[in-house]
């Protein structure tokens, strides 16, 4: 026989279970945002890197160093 406090255990169970998903959604939802970021810097630095070598062959030059247009040691 389905008891009362047997039902309200089973609520509260659910309750923490419902609430540890809601976290976990919460904090996948935050790590997706961060490397949504990131791979959004990664192709401006990509594209104005690639600007910079299309505007250096363009000109005669030499094209910048993939280590940021530093010179090789």
């Amino acid at each position: 026989m389905i008891t009362r406090e047997y039902l309200e255990a089973r609520i509260a169970e659910f309750t923490v279970a419902r609430d540890k998903c809601q976290a976990d959604v919460a904090a996948n939802n935050g790590a997706i945002q961060l490397c949504q970021h990131l791979l959004a810097n990664l192709a401006a630095e990509s594209d104005a890197a690639q600007k910079a070598i299309d505007k250096a062959v363009e000109q005669g030059e030499q094209p910048p160093k993939g280590n940021g247009g530093a010179p090789a040691p």
